[in-house]
């Protein structure tokens, strides 16, 4: 008697397993699990051009002056060498993210991968999406742990950009 709630089973029918998702609520449905800034929406993405279902995503305002950052805190250890894929989908009419000289901001549009131990940052893996590109992109990459972790925290970034910026589709797997 009570209760049994069960999320995100996988059963398979092959000679291995295949990657399971990390990143918690994945599919957007709402905000919960995921830090997001103020005043960030959720969208039902209608446009399936690039995108093979249907999925929400996550809408942030840029701002020239401001971080503005999507992230999740991942509670997962383990050692020297484990290596993990992750990456999304991404819009923007993103300004440039070529070196601005007239300001020291460092404008992104990407993700980021980063392991910690405790709270010390060991190593953060940047992936950007092309700026100028302003439809819907997949970008993808892998990253290799640069010593034993305690944690990895996913982000799609856009920092001291304009206009808004749409994210979709994250994942994170660790493969070995």
């Amino acid at each position: 008697y009570g209760t049994f709630w069960v999320d995100d089973i996988q059963l398979e029918k092959s000679g291995s397993a295949n990657s399971v998702n990390v990143l918690r609520n994945a599919s957007y449905s709402g905000f919960t699990d995921w830090a997001v800034p103020s005043g960030a929406t959720n969208n039902a993405i209608s446009d399936n051009t690039y995108l093979s279902q249907t999925f929400n995503s996550v809408g942030i305002t840029g701002n020239a002056s401001d971080i503005k950052t999507v992230s999740q805190e991942v509670t997962v250890s383990g050692s020297k060498g484990d290596v993990f894929s992750f990456g999304g989908w991404g819009k923007a009419k993103s300004v440039s993210t070529v070196s601005d000289f007239a300001t020291s901001m460092p404008r992104t549009f990407g993700i980021s991968l980063s392991f910690y131990n405790g709270t010390t940052l060991l190593k953060e893996n940047y992936i950007p999406f092309n700026f100028a590109i302003y439809d819907w992109q997949y970008i993808t990459s892998m990253a290799v742990a640069p010593g034993n972790y305690t944690k990895v925290v996913y982000k799609y970034v856009y920092d001291y950009n304009c206009n808004t910026a749409y994210f979709a589709a994250p994942y994170l797997y660790k493969e070995t």
